[in-house]
């Protein structure tokens, strides 16, 4: 028998054995130990008459667990919700910690580093209409 014959007779068997070489090789590989960095959803929480200046920048953490609990925060990303108080002022730093992260119920992985560490929001206040007050008489 050639070997063009038996290429032809066989190349079923061998593309069935690559797909499940493939699909073992994704199955396997999910389960090895890596990490990640992924996005985080940041939620402020702002006085009622207060908005945001400008949009948060983005912010990541490190994240370490199972390959396939990492594709399952890209599905579904962790929040970080935070209250902004700054009576006043127009901007506010927060302090961002790996233990304010949420995660997704059932994820087993563990948030080593977040970046940036500080986040600086500037806020709108409305302005105070000073034009109809009284002046005091004098």
């Amino acid at each position: 028998m050639g070997l063009k014959r038996r290429l032809r007779a066989e190349w079923p068997r061998a593309v069935i054995a690559l797909v499940l070489a493939t699909g073992l090789w994704f199955i396997v590989s999910a389960e090895e130990a890596a990490s990640a960095w992924i996005p985080v959803n940041v939620a402020l929480t702002l006085e009622a008459d207060v908005t945001l200046a400008e949009p948060t920048p983005p912010v990541e953490v490190l994240v370490v667990g199972k390959r396939r609990e990492l594709y399952k925060l890209l599905a579904s990303p962790p929040t970080m919700p935070r209250a902004v108080t700054n009576e006043g002022s127009d901007s506010a730093r927060l302090e961002l910690r790996g233990e304010d992260v949420n995660l997704p119920t059932g994820s087993d992985v563990v948030v080593r580093e977040v970046r940036p560490r500080l986040l600086l929001v500037l806020l709108r206040r409305p302005e105070r209409d000073t034009s109809n007050v009284e002046q005091p008489a004098r």
